[in-house]
């Protein structure tokens, strides 16, 4: 995928980065659809045996209002469709209390040599449950399954089960509670996660912002000194003289209009700050350089250079620890009359760059998020496993 050719591969479309809480909830209900119809099978035959002991209107209306919210479930959280996976979950979790309690009148006073049919799967509704819903609710949820299926089944049966009801219950509850509990943690999870992240990128947007400021307080404190005082003790030895007039003409025109060279720079200035910026983390890693020949007129802002500079040295930096002590890397940069160009690529170890764990900033955040909030910045970064990692950043003069 990767190779040394710095200008040889293409980067890759941009994709829509997918929330931790977003993806868990999809597995779960992928989880819990495929679930259902896997019991589905296993039941059918004792689905169709205890139509005897039941009323048609049950037998017809409550294997449906069981299996087909599923289907909704696991057809949705499969296309990426949230919004209808999220009803689906609710209608499985709500729907099989009712069609439990439905039953009762529905029974016609036969028996069943095992269970009744629906009693063996309350646990898939609890999980249903616990994709959308607080726990309070998952919980409650979960007991109105389980009362009723294990009443039908006391009643259903010729043997022993009515003496044991309440070890029965206990047994359910301690039976499907873990499972339910253990669901309700990866949801909140998966929160805390994207939590996390959102202040993990406002704490990075901060510093970032800090250092702006801190740049901006250098050059108004060298103005204050150079310009301002020096003119203040001027008036104040001199008077309302013509030199003073024009020392502070001269000084406002300063703090109004700053010096060019202060808020840009040159394309001998952008590839110094880059070299210095690279070789500060590698003191033996050779830049490949080209400036055109029309590059002289590039004036590129103080604050682009900044944030070219410290994702460069990120890129690299992350190349160093991840590809492997084997790896060969170059690094390209291109200066233009409108355009900068930093390359770094290497043939280490590689990765899949949609399986990025939240938390890890140095990609996400200090690299493809602050180029690409830079006016005419993009950032892009090609990779695969075993086959190396392309790092593209690009900044065009928008003006």
């Amino acid at each position: 995928m990767a190779t040394l050719s710095p200008s040889s591969a293409k980067p890759l479309t941009r994709t829509e980065e997918q929330s931790a809480a977003t993806r868990i909830e999809r597995l779960f209900s992928i989880f819990v659809g495929a679930g259902y119809f896997a019991y589905l099978a296993i039941l059918a035959p004792q689905i169709v045996a205890q139509f005897a002991i039941t009323a048609t209107w049950w037998n017809l209306t409550a294997p449906a209002a069981i299996f087909i919210p599923p289907a909704f479930l696991l057809t949705a959280a499969v296309l990426r469709k949230r919004v209808m996976a999220r009803r689906a979950a609710r209608t499985c979790a709500i729907v099989f209390p009712v069609v439990a309690l439905c039953w009762l009148p529905a029974w016609n006073g036969g028996t069943v040599a095992d269970q009744v049919w629906f009693s063996i799967i309350p646990g898939l509704a609890a999980l249903a449950a616990a994709i959308t819903l607080p726990p309070r609710w998952t919980l409650t949820l979960m007991t109105a399954a389980i009362v009723p299926a294990q009443v039908a089944n006391a009643i259903g049966r010729p043997d022993d089960y009515p003496a044991n009801l309440t070890a029965n219950f206990l047994f359910a509850f301690a039976f499907i509670l873990p499972y339910a509990c253990a669901a309700l943690m990866a949801m909140r999870t998966g929160r805390l996660l994207d939590e996390t992240r959102a202040d993990a990128y406002a704490g990075a947007a901060a510093a970032a912002e800090a250092d702006a400021r801190r740049s901006q307080r250098g050059h108004v404190d060298g103005l204050m000194h150079d310009w301002v005082i020096s003119t203040l003790l001027a008036a104040a030895k001199q008077g309302n003289t013509d030199s003073v007039r024009r020392q502070a003409t001269i000084t406002l025109d300063k703090l109004n209009s700053p010096p060019e060279e202060v808020t840009t720079l040159s394309a001998g200035a952008i590839r110094t700050r880059l070299r210095s910026a690279i070789l500060a983390v590698d003191v033996s890693q050779k830049v490949n350089t080209r400036i055109d020949d029309d590059a002289d007129s590039l004036r590129a802002p103080v604050d682009v250079v900044d944030v070219l500079e410290s994702a460069t040295a990120e890129a690299l930096r992350n190349s160093i620890i991840h590809a492997g002590d084997d790896a060969d890397r170059a690094v390209a940069l291109h200066i233009a009359a409108d355009a900068i160009s930093i390359t770094v690529v290497d043939d280490g170890c590689g990765f899949d760059p949609t399986g990025i764990p939240p938390h890890r900033l140095g990609l996400a955040v200090s690299i493809l998020a602050r180029v690409r909030s830079l006016p005419g910045g993009s950032a892009e970064v090609e990779s695969a496993p075993d086959a190396g990692t392309r790092v593209d950043l690009r900044w065009e003069n928008p003006q």
